[in-house]
């Protein structure tokens, strides 16, 4: 049973039946993905896809990541979004989707103007990516409180920025400024002879906020999330004309990790480290 049969009520899916969606072969793409989380989903799939697609389609997404490494997953409902059970641990997955946040607060992301150029808000992308990693990170803390996780569990935070317009920032990605602390490229060139005589990536340890502390973009080296095994970061949006859920995915490793996982663990998406990968 496909997703369209599955939840025939979904007016979500009914948009996606418009012949204008499968210029993009969106209805395809969905069906797709949702062939790796069939029967896995929680009760309320339906009216969540309704409220927000993009948040339940990145839960798709992961599951299709997962499969694609040969692992089995399970959804309790009650604790983590995802549970897989290995010969040597049991990896824990939580899933959020990042917003431009509220537009009438002073940190959000600003909404685009037509025919108006303007910088890329990368203040602002970056916190909104820090507090999806801060909410998630405490809820695997209390997780753990209350059973749903051990301490010995291997935990990652699978966040997508698909929602938020202007978060395709290339390399470095949001995920990787968010938590390595890497900040834009630069080139230094010399006047003289005009050649370049070095390159490299600015260090960006925190991002400021309006009245309030600066937060940390550097929380695996800080030891603020060494409850966390690493992240799972991805711009892929099934909405993107050129959308390709390896090429815009990558799993950044924490180092410092209390419970690390070795490289290649998820082997079909690139491994970001920022220490000699174990």
């Amino acid at each position: 049973m496909d997703i369209f049969e599955r939840y025939p009520n979904s007016t979500f899916l009914e948009k996606l039946r418009h012949p204008k969606c499968s210029i993009f072969s969106l209805p395809e793409k969905i069906k797709a993905l949702y062939s790796h989380m069939a029967g896995q989903e929680d009760p309320h799939f339906e009216s969540q896809l309704d409220c927000d697609p993009h948040a339940r389609i990145w839960e798709l997404m992961v599951a299709q990541i997962i499969h694609e490494c040969g692992w089995e997953f399970q959804n309790t409902g009650t604790g983590p979004d995802f549970i897989i059970s290995t010969s040597t641990r049991n990896i824990c997955i939580e899933a959020i989707c990042a917003t431009d946040g509220k537009t009438d607060l002073p940190d959000s992301v600003p909404p685009l103007q037509n025919g108006v150029a303007s910088l890329v808000p990368t203040r602002e992308l970056l916190l909104r990516i820090t507090s999806a990693l801060a909410t998630k990170a405490k809820k695997f803390s209390e997780d753990v409180k209350n059973g749903y996780a051990r301490e010995t569990d291997a935990k990652i935070i699978a966040i997508s920025s698909s929602k938020m317009m202007r978060a395709r920032a290339g390399y470095p990605s949001l995920g990787i400024k968010a938590t390595l602390g890497v900040g834009d490229l630069f080139v230094i060139v010399n006047t003289m002879t005009e050649g370049i005589e070095r390159t490299g990536y600015d260090h960006t340890p925190t991002v400021t906020r309006t009245n309030a502390p600066e937060i940390s973009c550097t929380p695996f080296e800080d030891g603020l999330m060494d409850h966390i095994s690493g992240v799972l970061y991805s711009e892929a949006s099934i909405f993107s004309a050129d959308y390709d859920l390896h090429r815009d995915s990558h799993f950044i490793h924490n180092h410092r990790a209390k419970v690390p996982l070795p490289a290649g663990t998820f082997a079909g998406v690139i491994n970001e480290f920022n220490s000699k990968p174990r």
